[in-house]
């Protein structure tokens, strides 16, 4: 008699902390395990608000990739034409300055003429003795433009070697090199037609390589920073270029010129 009350009391103690039996007063089924349909008994875990249920957990819900806003697409704020001329005949770089200013507008900044000996790779096809100036030129540009203008350049290069390198006394098959690129706030852009790792495609064969940037109020190099492009001359100019450009977008409309 005491052994039957006692498991009976059991049974209902054990019934009323599952929330299955009358004690409870609700009948409620039992937590299953979604893996199987056996209906045993699972440890249910606290749901989780979604994303707009409650505004208090808006905060912390991930965002939907499917109804969160995209970014705006935004017009580029203009930047600094720039051009690197060299060759080992002063009447080349004489003739790239004309060139450049007759099609671009005028120069707003020209550096000194450096002795460019860093490497012997372009003597082969260019001489010894190379000399190279950086220009930077007074109307600004869309960056987007950067492929456009590689292909100008070279189209100059082979203007002058057809019809001008042999007039000013050539004999080397390249006689002028030139390289385009662009000077934001925070970086110098190169254009080529030779692809690497680190380049990136820009369309019509041509490539785009940032070769320096802008960090801490001094320009830095990266791993595949050409040699010359790394000396304190250089970095010097761009500085002046950087504080000319800066001085311009602050001129209204801060739009391209080109």
């Amino acid at each position: 008699m005491f052994l039957a009350t006692w498991v009976t009391g059991r049974r209902r103690l054990w019934t009323a902390r599952s929330g299955t039996g009358p004690d409870r007063g609700d009948n409620r089924a039992r937590p299953t395990c979604p893996s199987t349909d056996r209906g045993s008994p699972a440890t249910a875990l606290p749901r989780l608000p979604r994303c707009g249920e409650l505004a208090d957990h808006q905060s912390t819900c991930y965002s939907n990739p499917h109804t969160a806003p995209m970014g705006e697409i935004r017009k580029p704020k203009p930047v600094l034409l720039m051009m690197a001329i060299f060759s080992r005949h002063e009447t080349a770089l004489d003739w790239s300055r004309t060139r450049g200013a007759e099609a671009w507008g005028p120069l707003a900044l020209a550096s000194d003429v450096f002795a460019f000996d860093e490497t012997p790779y372009y003597e082969k096809t260019m001489g010894p003795a190379l000399k190279k100036q950086l220009l930077a030129f007074e109307p600004l540009v869309d960056p987007g433009q950067l492929a456009a203008l590689k292909h100008t350049t070279n189209q100059w290069e082979a203007e002058y070697a057809d019809k001008h390198g042999r007039e000013h006394g050539s004999s080397e098959p390249r006689p002028l090199n030139l390289d385009p690129g662009y000077l934001s706030e925070a970086k110098l852009v190169l254009a080529t037609t030779k692809d690497r790792d680190h380049r990136i495609y820009l369309g019509d064969g041509i490539f785009a390589e940032v070769t320096l940037h802008y960090h801490a109020g001094q320009w830095r190099s990266r791993a595949w920073t050409y040699p010359d492009y790394q000396r304190p001359d250089y970095h010097a100019f761009f500085s002046e270029c950087r504080t000319h450009l800066r001085a311009r977008l602050r001129m209204p409309p801060p739009s391209a010129d080109l």
